[in-house]
């Protein structure tokens, strides 16, 4: 298989990409520095301010840091997906003529005007944050002990840091709630969307952005939560088509990153259907029945080229759900025999490598060759400033991706 490092962008995309990454890392720089300067009480440091309006050049230091954060985050993202190798290839020697998917008419969870409520509580409360963690920094009064002065300090910093944690909740509840998505199981044409699979006690994970080596989730979470790894799980996947994915029953409100899609009670043949129709299915390894029959449903209907699997456990849990899938996909084997005398060997799942830390939900793909062995590839570390995530997918992704043009070429894209 071509090497993921033989593949070159034309220079003139390196470039841009390059500089637009680089370029979007100084200012997430310096708008962080610009809002810490505020908590820090900038006006009276530098001293540009009298104290009557020294509250006002904090919060105006503050507002400026995070959106200069957010807008240089937009920028880092685009030069990012700039630098897909997956996407270039895809554009040089992928098929123009697979189909694409009508979706129909999308819906959203909620009204307009609770959207709006939504925004206005979620923005009321990050400011509300901001001023109760401003405040922390101005002198107490100096009629409160020692003690008091210390206890009104750290009871206004942890009321900041809780307004704005549920400000930032309420601002994600609002975006949520204006996604559209498909409320009835709609047929799509063949070949043309990425199907993703997962145990929907995977989807708070998901829903969160990945933790930013050496600060946690901490810097991301002030600043409006940033881009959940749904979104960049989407985002990675985004050259073999649109990705969608079956919403939870009864949730109020999707994901953000990936269209849901909401079935019947009746689900299995609708998914039956959608497996076999994707151009690639997506499936997140998990315990559930549900998420071991849709293993055992796609292995047995799709060549291996359009299966790719997530692996988001560790060694030992991992190794306690190899032998689960084995007994369960042999059991289903089974049952095939006994109802119609059709013979499946289920393929086996690789030993994963050893443990190490990862600062996302997925570790590592599992994708086989068109005879069905399995190759485990861990997801790599990759050089700042990428987003870890988007470029390890990148990577990650770059032998399942030849695999499955490869076969495309053999025998096609899927039809209905």
């Amino acid at each position: 298989m071509k090497k993921w490092e033989d593949h070159h962008l034309p220079s003139d995309l390196q470039a841009a990409g390059v500089y637009t990454l680089y370029h979007g890392t100084f200012f997430c720089v310096l708008g962080a520095l610009l809002t810490l300067l505020g908590y820090l009480e900038m006006g009276s440091v530098v001293d540009l301010a009298p104290a009557s309006q020294q509250l006002f050049s904090v919060m105006g230091c503050m507002v400026v840091g995070a959106l200069l954060f957010r807008r240089a985050e937009e920028r880092r993202w685009y030069g990012q997906l700039a630098l897909s190798r997956l996407s270039d290839y895809q554009r040089q020697h992928g098929d123009d003529g697979h189909q694409e998917p009508v979706f129909g008419e999308l819906v959203q969870r909620g009204t307009p005007e609770q959207v709006r409520w939504m925004r206005a509580a979620g923005m009321f409360r990050c400011c509300g944050g901001a001023f109760a963690i401003s405040a922390c920094f101005l002198p107490p009064p100096e009629s409160l002990s020692p003690l008091g002065q210390w206890s009104l300090r750290a009871g206004l910093a942890l009321l900041g840091v809780f307004w704005n944690f549920t400000g930032n909740k309420m601002l994600n509840r609002a975006v949520r709630h204006s996604a559209g998505v498909m409320p009835t199981f709609t047929p799509l044409p063949a070949g043309s969307y990425v199907l993703f699979l997962r145990n929907f006690s995977d989807d708070p994970r998901l829903a969160k952005p990945h933790r930013t080596p050496g600060l946690g989730a901490l810097v991301r979470a002030w600043f409006l939560l940033g881009r959940s790894e749904e979104e960049r799980i989407a985002a990675a996947l985004g050259w073999a088509g649109p990705v969608v994915a079956v919403g939870m029953p009864g949730e109020l409100a999707p994901n953000i990153g990936i269209l849901r899609m909401y079935l019947p009670h009746d689900w299995q043949e609708p998914v039956r259907t959608l497996v076999r129709d994707a151009r690639l299915v997506v499936l997140v390894l998990g315990r559930g029945p549900g998420t071991l029959w849709e293993l055992g449903e796609s292995m047995r209907v799709l060549p291996p080229e359009r299966l790719v699997l997530v692996n988001p456990m560790k060694r030992a849990e991992y190794g306690k759900f190899r032998e689960t899938a084995r007994r369960e996909l042999h059991a289903q084997a089974d049952e095939l025999w006994r109802t119609t005398g059709h013979r499946w060997t289920p393929p086996e799942l690789p030993d994963p490598p050893a443990d190490r830390q990862m600062p996302s939900l997925v570790r590592g793909i599992i994708h086989f060759t068109k005879d069905w062995e399995p190759t485990y590839f861990a997801l790599p570390r990759v050089p700042l400033p990428e987003d870890y995530l988007l470029g390890a997918l990148d990577r990650a992704l770059w032998v399942p991706m030849l695999r499955l043009a490869a076969h495309e070429r053999r025998v096609g894209a899927p039809h209905g």
